[in-house]
């Protein structure tokens, strides 16, 4: 049988067979398949009311789903355990977080507006993952790079510094192609999607900050077109699209 419970908000199915004289027992997936191919698989729909400790069976899920809900802990409750710090309390433990990870310090210094080029790390993220050194046989990743500008969305979700970064993303990428050649159509996939991504968020800037940043978009097209698999012509169509 599988039990549909509604708790704080939330639905979820949680398959029970029964095992006589009122009581129930979880079953794994792989049972719960076999159940449902048989044909006896059955949708029991508890709500939060109906959740009392009169009910063995039901005592069993009420704990089972507050076990689930204190297994991750959300904002709220790290908010309520927060409350009870003092300021030097609270700077002990973002000097904790800050030297935890450099992830961390990142951060802190793009929101804090601290260093002379808050993009550099991102940058940094950025050229590594994209433009690998092979001669140390690295890796590329096309999602670790992304995710140096997710940060930095973040952190300061600036849109004349995003648009740098995406457009400087777009650079790397096509720079890295032209040198060693690339036939990762994922890689090549991911630059046309940022290509779109940086010509989107540069023409919500002021206009007197569009023209730097679109002639390099420009020049990322006319770089591209010698990449086949349709580069070329999809940044063609982009870059009309957005000009």
């Amino acid at each position: 049988m599988l039990v549909l419970i509604r708790w704080q908000s939330r639905t979820m199915a949680v398959p029970f067979i029964p095992t006589g004289r009122g009581q129930y027992r979880r079953i794994n997936r792989r049972s719960y398949r076999r159940l449902a191919l048989l044909g006896n698989a059955r949708l029991l729909f508890l709500s939060s009311r109906q959740l009392g400790p009169s009910s063995c069976f039901a005592d069993k899920i009420w704990h089972m789903i507050k076990g689930q809900s204190k297994s991750r802990p959300t904002w709220v409750e790290v908010k309520a355990g927060l409350e009870s710090f003092d300021r030097t309390a609270l700077l002990g433990l973002v000097h904790d977080l800050y030297a935890a990870h450099k992830d961390n310090q990142t951060f802190l210094h793009a929101r804090l507006g601290l260093g002379k080029d808050v993009l550099k790390p991102y940058k940094q993220m950025i050229d590594r993952w994209l433009w690998r050194d092979v001669l140390r046989n690295q890796d590329t990743s096309v999602a670790k790079a992304k995710q140096a500008i997710s940060h930095y969305q973040k952190a300061v979700g600036e849109p004349a510094g995003l648009a740098e970064l995406r457009v400087f993303y777009c650079e790397l990428a096509a720079g890295f192609c032209k040198e060693f050649g690339n036939d990762d159509e994922d890689y090549l996939n991911a630059l046309v999607r940022m290509f779109e991504q940086a010509l989107s968020i540069v023409k919500t800037l002021p206009v007197e900050s569009q023209d730097a940043l679109l002639a390099r978009l420009d020049r990322v097209r006319d770089i591209s077109r010698n990449f086949g698999y349709g580069v070329g012509d999809a940044m063609d169509d982009i870059f009309a699209e957005y000009t």
